[in-house]
């Protein structure tokens, strides 16, 4: 594998013992797969894992600053992309916990929701017997069947009807998501064009934007995307992705301990009071409860390990921590429970010959890697305070001069 050329962003990155921006240096770098990443891949993601044969997850991942989260998380959602999720790498800063609404549009601002209807529109016309492929440029679909094969504009019309309807019947999405997706594959197939107003319309609904009734009543909406709804759209969101095609939807949610210490940068008070806090833990709680209803979908979560047990943390509220107390409770790493302890877990599995490929990577990245020693090595490998294994390998490995040339 030829080593990248890393950015000389991403090298102080690195020196800084923070895991690179650019996603073929982070691949190349990574060492110890085997600590969690290799086994969720294996038997959650991947074809006949859980999540791959249509079931939905949920994990909380914890450690140490430089532990490894985000790194992991990086690598998650790269695996997940490879084998055709649909992806949205989050970051709690950025979104509000507690607003269901606001975690909705950040997922579905990561997705393309021009191709899902497309991807709809196809499946209609695969249904019948028809392929869109077929259809020569500059003609809709409708214009297509009704010319070269001789139907009647109102009976096609009326079977792409029936046919997009009969999908949302028995897939049980939300009404008005439902609604949505119908108008912007009919407007596709060319049997119920849109104006470019509505259709943007629509799009602006499906991501959650906040719009008139007026609007809503012109596309035959029926209610705005809020905080009593988006759980619905966000579970319709997992089961449609799946049934256009891809693999499922993979969620990441990292730096969970804002929830508990966030701070606004204007005022240096708490982002969450605690009305928003406990509402933010409840809407975890909803998710750890509803995952067996939901079709194709894993959300792996990460924060610090002190965010378990801070006085403002998931041990606070009661409803969320006696559902994943008795899986904390362990003298081992569990990798199928639902907590896990990534200090842990790159203890049990990390070991030296992976501190040697590192270094050798690092230094074929252009940086100037010492090697560290198997004494060295076993007593990183073995600290349990302060910063995390990885981040305290690779400020290690890597000197602080620049390099030569």
């Amino acid at each position: 594998m030829e080593a990248p050329r890393p950015s000389e962003r991403d090298k102080d990155w690195l020196r800084l013992g923070n895991p690179p921006e650019d996603v073929d240096v982070l691949n190349f770098m990574t060492v110890g797969q085997d600590v969690w990443e290799s086994f969720v891949v294996r038997e959650y993601l991947a074809p006949g894992g859980y999540v791959g044969d249509g079931n939905s997850q949920i994990k909380f991942v914890v450690g140490r600053p430089g532990s490894g989260k985000t790194h992991l998380l990086r690598r998650l959602a790269w695996h997940a992309e490879q084998l055709g999720y649909v992806v949205a790498l989050l970051s709690a800063i950025e979104i509000r916990l507690q607003h269901i609404d606001s975690i909705y549009a950040a997922v579905v601002a990561r997705v393309d929701v021009d191709e899902l209807a497309r991807r709809l529109a196809r499946r209609a016309a695969q249904g019948l017997d028809y392929d869109l492929a077929d259809v020569p440029e500059g003609h809709t679909f409708l214009e297509w069947v009704v010319r070269h094969h001789n139907r009647i504009d109102v009976i096609v019309r009326r079977e792409v009807e029936e046919k997009l309807g009969g999908f949302f019947k028995q897939e049980r999405v939300e009404p008005n998501f439902s609604l949505a997706f119908t108008q912007l594959a009919s407007d596709i197939l060319g049997t119920r064009p849109l104006s470019g107003e509505d259709r943007a319309t629509l799009l602006r609904w499906l991501r959650g934007e906040q719009l008139s009734a007026a609007h809503l009543r012109h596309v035959h909406l029926t209610r705005r995307v809020d905080r009593h709804n988006a759980r619905d759209m966000l579970h319709a969101l997992a089961h449609f992705v799946r049934r256009q095609g891809y693999a499922g939807l993979f969620v990441a949610i990292d730096g969970l301990e804002d929830i508990a210490e966030g701070r606004n940068p204007a005022t240096g008070r708490p982002k969450y009071g605690a009305v928003a806090r406990a509402d933010a833990y409840q809407s975890l709680r909803e998710m750890v409860d509803e995952m067996p209803s939901i079709s194709g979908l894993m959300v792996v979560l990460a924060g610090r390990t002190d965010f378990l047990e801070l006085p403002r943390g998931i041990k606070s509220y009661d409803a969320l921590w006696l559902r994943i107390q008795h899986e904390i409770v362990s003298t081992r790493c569990n990798r199928f429970a639902q907590v896990i302890d990534l200090d842990r877990a790159v203890g049990e599995h990390l070991k030296e010959p992976d501190t040697e490929e590192l270094c050798e990577r690092l230094s074929s990245l252009g940086l100037r890697a010492r090697s560290v020693d198997d004494s060295r090595a076993r007593e990183i490998l073995g600290a349990r305070a302060g910063e995390g294994v990885y981040r305290r390998l690779v400020r290690e490995i890597v000197s602080d001069g620049r390099e030569e040339g």
